[in-house]
C-alpha cells in the first residue's frame, strides 16, 4: 500500500466565530491510500482557532509504521494525535469497503439509515447582523439551530436568534462559563426559549460545578470538549445527560462506535458533531447516524469550496 497526506485550503463562506477562536479559512488535510487500483481518503480537521502545521503534520505522518497498518483495527495501536488518527483509520477504511463492495455502514456492521436533517449553527457574531444571517443562509429551513455562546455573547444572544428562528434552538457554550452559578444565571435568562439542550457549559476539569448544573438543569447537557479518544463515558454520567461524538475526537469508526454504544447503554442521548470538515467526513459522521438522537453534521455547509460535494 502507498500513503500519502497533502494539505487542503479551504475558504468559508462567512467568519466562523466560537468561544475558543475564530477563522474565515481553514487548511484540513487529506490521507490517501493505494493499493492497485483503488484508493481510499479519510480526513484530518482540527479545532477552530488552532491551526495545523503541514511540516509537523507531516513529519508525525512519515513517522508512523503505515506499511504494518493492514486493517482498520490494526490502526487502533498507532500514536498519533486522534484527528490524524482518524484520517489514516477511514482512509484505510474507505478503500477496504471499495474492494469488498459494501457501502461504509455494511462495512461497519451498522444499519443504513438514509439521510438524516442537521442543525445549523449560528457562529458569535454583532447583534445586529443576526437577522441577515437568519436569512441568508435560510436557516430556518434547518429542523434546529445551534447557537454559540461565549463570555460576551450570552442570552441576548440567544434571544435575538429566537426572534429570526422559528424552530427549536440548540446551546453549546465551548466551556465558555466559569461556574455553576453562572451557567444557572444563564439558563434563567434564557428559560422560556425553546432550548432542545446545552453542549459543554463549563470547562472540562470543572467536575463539580458540572455535576451542579447536570441536577439543577431543565435541560439535557450534553458533553462536548470533555469526551476526548481516552475518556471513560462512564465517568461523564455524573456530570452530563448526553454526549457529543466527533470523529476527529474518536480517532477512528470504531472508537466512535464503542463510545456511542457504551452511552446508550447507560441511557444516555447521543449525538454526531463535527468540525469545519468537507463532506469526505461528514459523510463518514453520517454513516453512523441510524441510532443517534440528534445531528449536528452542517461543518461542510460554511464552506466555499468543499472538493468533495459533487463526488
Amino acid at each position: 500500500m502507498n500513503w500519502s497526506i497533502r494539505p487542503l485550503e479551504l475558504q468559508l463562506k462567512f467568519l466562523w466565530e466560537i468561544a475558543r477562536g475564530s477563522a474565515k479559512t481553514k487548511t484540513n488535510f487529506i490521507v490517501t491510500v493505494q493499493e492497485g487500483d483503488t484508493i481510499g481518503e479519510g480526513e484530518m480537521a482540527g479545532l477552530t482557532g488552532h491551526p495545523l502545521s503541514f511540516d509537523l503534520i507531516q513529519k508525525e505522518f512519515a513517522s508512523l509504521p503505515l506499511q504494518k497498518v493492514t486493517s482498520p483495527e490494526l490502526c487502533e495501536d498507532l500514536q498519533v494525535e486522534p484527528s490524524l488518527l482518524f484520517a489514516i483509520s477511514s482512509a484505510l477504511t474507505h478503500l477496504r469497503c471499495q474492494q469488498e463492495g459494501k457501502s461504509l455502514s455494511a462495512y461497519l456492521g451498522l444499519r443504513a439509515v438514509p439521510r438524516r436533517p442537521t442543525s445549523f449553527s449560528i457562529p458569535l457574531m454583532p447583534l445586529e447582523k443576526i437577522a441577515g444571517f437568519v436569512k441568508e443562509h435560510r436557516v430556518n429551513e434547518y429542523p434546529a439551530c445551534k447557537v454559540k455562546v461565549g463570555p460576551k455573547h450570552l442570552a441576548n444572544h440567544v434571544k435575538e436568534v429566537a426572534k429570526w428562528y422559528a424552530g427549536p434552538l440548540r446551546i453549546d457554550a465551548n466551556a465558555s462559563f466559569s461556574s455553576a452559578q453562572d451557567v444557572i444565571a444563564f439558563f434563567n435568562e434564557i428559560r422560556e426559549l425553546p432550548v432542545e439542550f446545552v453542549e459543554q457549559p463549563l470547562a472540562v476539569d470543572n467536575v463539580k460545578d458540572s455535576e451542579i448544573v447536570k441536577t439543577s438543569s431543565q435541560w439535557p447537557i450534553v458533553a462536548d470538549e470533555s469526551l476526548q479518544r481516552g475518556t471513560d463515558v462512564k465517568q461523564l454520567e455524573a456530570a452530563f445527560h448526553g454526549i457529543n461524538v466527533k470523529l476527529m475526537k474518536s480517532g477512528s469508526y470504531l472508537k466512535a462506535i464503542e463510545q456511542l454504544r457504551v452511552a446508550q447503554t447507560l441511557g444516555m442521548k447521543t449525538m454526531l458533531g463535527c468540525m469545519v470538515e468537507t463532506l469526505l467526513g461528514i459523510d463518514g459522521a453520517h454513516a453512523l447516524s441510524a441510532d443517534v438522537d440528534w445531528i449536528d453534521l452542517d461543518g461542510n455547509l460554511f464552506l466555499e469550496n468543499d472538493p468533495y460535494i459533487a463526488r
